[in-house]
Formats: structure tokens, sequence, C-alpha cells
């Protein structure tokens, strides 16, 4: 199990946890006073504050997942020995099936991370802010590959 991956997995599923938080008790006060001053109906405020909501939690629990399973990783370092025996046979979550399985899912994460932030960016006008998530995106998924490696 490479060093370096799980820690980069690691450092992401941080960013993404901590900046859960940040979009939710900080952007979300600076949009819904941009949108209140420009006398935006209060029930389309309201409308939007659940979907900037929703995101936030999302994040929250993309974060979440990169941790369980870079812990998950990590103590059962891929080989089977914790759970699945000598053989590294796979069963709920140990073994090399097991990390590989992991792997994909934080590939999965990276990967809408990157074509949010790329869509998002484009979408924009290539406003810098979407490389927010096309960064850690990117270094999620090399983490993730080079965990697999040994």
């Amino acid at each position: 199990m490479n060093t370096t991956g799980r820690w980069m997995i690691f450092a992401v599923g941080a960013v993404l946890l901590l900046s859960s938080g940040a979009h939710a008790f900080l952007g979300w006060p600076q949009i819904r006073l941009a949108l209140t001053g420009s006398m935006v109906d209060p029930q389309l405020i309201a409308a939007l504050s659940v979907g900037w909501h929703y995101g936030s939690v999302a994040m929250a629990a993309f974060g979440l997942i990169v941790l369980i399973l870079w812990w998950r990783l990590g103590t059962r370092g891929g080989g089977g020995e914790a759970r699945g025996g000598a053989s590294g046979a796979a069963d709920a979550g140990g073994g090399r099936a097991g990390a590989a399985g992991s792997r994909a899912v934080l590939l999965v994460i990276a990967a809408a991370y990157v074509a949010f932030g790329t869509a998002a960016l484009l979408y924009r006008d290539l406003q810098p802010h979407f490389l927010l998530f096309i960064i850690p995106g990117l270094v999620l998924g090399v983490g993730a590959f080079m965990a697999g490696r040994r």
C-alpha cells in the first residue's frame, strides 16, 4: 500500500468535509444576503436554500466516505490479512477485492468532482473558484491510483 497515496486520500477527505461546512455556514449567508438585496421572492430564496444545503450535505457525505475508505485502506492494507485471511479472500471490505472496491469508490467521487468543476468552470466563464472542485478531484484520483501500488 502506497503511503503517499493514502495521505493524499486523507487530505482530500478532510478538505471535502471542511469545505462542506464553509459552503453551508459561510457561503449561504452571503448568497442569501445578495438575493435579499436584489428583491428576489422569499419563496425562491427558500427553495435555493434547500438545494444549497443539500449540496453542503452531499459534500460532507463525500468527505466522510473518503475518510472511511482511507481508514479501511490503511487498516486492511489491501492484502487481506485483517479480515480475509492469508488467502486475501474478500469479505465485507477486507482483502484485495475490498481494497480495489474502495479505490473504485474513491475514483467515482474524484471523477464527480472533476466533471462538475470542469463543467462549472466552462459554464461560468473560467471563474477560478471552480478549481476548488477540480484540484481535490484530481488529487483524490491520483491518490486512489497510488494507494493501489505497493
